[in-house]
């Protein structure tokens, strides 16, 4: 743990903007360029500066101290400190070194491809050791379409109480920092059923190495046979090339080639989303905008989890057809994964698709991870699994709690464990919290 420093005494160059000061990066002014800017949005990763939009009379009611502390800043103690850092983490004022800015990014939605997407809501303050800032909620951006950047307390605290829910049941996630919520609402038709209600304003701050997503790339997509629709910057070769090569040093500088770069996200994604499979977790919405590069829980939307075992789970009351139900979940991480080796073959990052070898690798660790949750092996006898799955489907059968218990118990690993081994081992009892955190037919906003 690094060390941390009052929130009062951050020193100028405290927070920095490595992804806006790299040359590889194209970053637009936003100058006097409207906010609700039309689609679509060329030569442009990132918008910067943005101009801040200050939530309404901001009251600071949680901070994560495990997170902030990641920051290098010391929870606050004083009435000056807590006010000052409510302003901060309520996009009133900016924290030394930040130049706030909004990414542009495409993605396909429910199958389909959408075109250009962004940060509708959201705004990057910065990076303070090695770890990014973002606010969620704080406002309009170029990105915003016709909506208005904001978020409510609603969905706000679900995506803050998952979040920290999810890092400590040592799930890999953007981590939640804060809840800043307004005493002022706004309105949101919940059901998008006519029925208009007004809601308290509230913005959530949250944390990850970078907020970089599958449909960072798929800015450079060509028209889609489907939707005839394009990314921004359809092949454009070196736009595209520079953003791997910033991704790549900064982020994976392990990673010798493309073809490892596309390995290893189908490793990452494979691994978190077996590790979801075992802690009953259905995210909602795996669109391809919704898949960090860095193999993380992203963009809590209407998720959900589960004690009892449905494997046609569907938290998302948008989601008719159950594209994104619990047990598909697995073939959508593949598809997702696919659909990024495309793009990036199309703009000559990827020389070819990888398809086998992305599909290998994928299932490899898919089960690799999920095996060594359910039975504390390597690979567990076929039978052992069959069995296993029906007995899931028996009331009053928990499986989470199975999980939990499994990992802990029989004939160890030869191999050393995975970082994110204990799962629910050491929380057996915050499987209780998953009502909490389950809100069916609960929508984004």
């Amino acid at each position: 743990m690094s060390t941390t420093i009052p929130v009062t005494s951050l020193s100028p160059t405290h927070f920095t903007t490595p992804f806006l000061t790299d040359p590889l990066v194209s970053v637009t002014s936003t100058g006097t360029t409207p906010l609700r800017q039309v689609s679509p949005n060329p030569n442009t990763i990132f918008s910067a500066p943005m101009p801040l939009t200050p939530l309404p009379s901001p009251t600071l009611h949680s901070v994560d101290p495990r997170t902030l502390a990641l920051l290098g800043i010391t929870p606050p103690t004083t009435a000056a400190e807590t006010t000052l850092l409510t302003s901060y983490l309520s996009g009133s004022s900016l924290p030394p070194g930040s130049t706030p800015s909004s990414h542009c990014y495409a993605g396909h939605q429910f199958g389909s491809f959408s075109g250009q997407l962004g940060d509708g809501a959201n705004l990057n303050l910065g990076v303070a050791n090695s770890l990014q800032l973002q606010l969620k909620g704080s406002g309009k951006t170029p990105y915003s379409r016709t909506a208005d950047g904001r978020k409510v307390l609603r969905s706000t605290i679900r995506e803050y109480l998952g979040s920290v829910f999810m890092d400590r049941a040592a799930v890999p996630t953007t981590l939640g920092l804060s809840l800043a919520v307004s005493d002022q609402t706004i309105q949101r038709d919940k059901y998008y059923t006519g029925q208009v209600t007004r809601e308290q304003m509230a913005v959530v701050g949250r944390v990850a190495p970078s907020f970089f997503r599958f449909g960072s790339f798929e800015i450079f997509k060509t028209e889609d046979d489907k939707t005839r629709r394009a990314g921004p910057n359809p092949d454009d070769f070196e736009m595209a090339g520079n953003l791997y090569q910033h991704i790549v040093q900064t982020y994976f500088p392990d990673v010798a080639s493309p073809k490892e770069f596309i390995l290893e996200q189908a490793r990452t994604t494979a691994s978190l989303f077996a590790l979801w499979h075992c802690i009953g977790f259905t995210h909602g919405v795996l669109n391809t905008d919704n898949m960090s590069l860095h193999g993380l829980t992203i963009d809590y939307g209407p998720y959900g989890f589960q004690e009892g075992y449905d494997p046609m789970h569907t938290p998302n009351g948008s989601d008719n057809g159950q594209r994104y139900a619990f047990e598909k979940q697995r073939e959508i991480g593949l598809w997702n994964l696919n659909k990024l080796a495309e793009v990036l073959k199309g703009c000559k990052v990827l020389p070819e698709l990888y398809d086998k070898e992305i599909n290998d690798r994928y299932d490899e660790e898919y089960d690799r991870v999920f095996n060594e949750k359910v039975s504390n092996t390597e690979r567990p006898a076929q039978a052992l699994l069959t069995q296993l799955f029906l007995l899931f489907t028996l009331p009053p059968f928990v499986h989470t709690v199975f999980v939990a218990d499994a990992s802990q118990a029989g004939p160890r690993s030869s191999q050393p464990r995975t970082q994110h081994a204990p799962v629910l081992g050491p929380h057996r009892n915050s499987v209780r919290l998953h009502r909490h955190l389950s809100r069916p037919r609960d929508l984004r906003d």
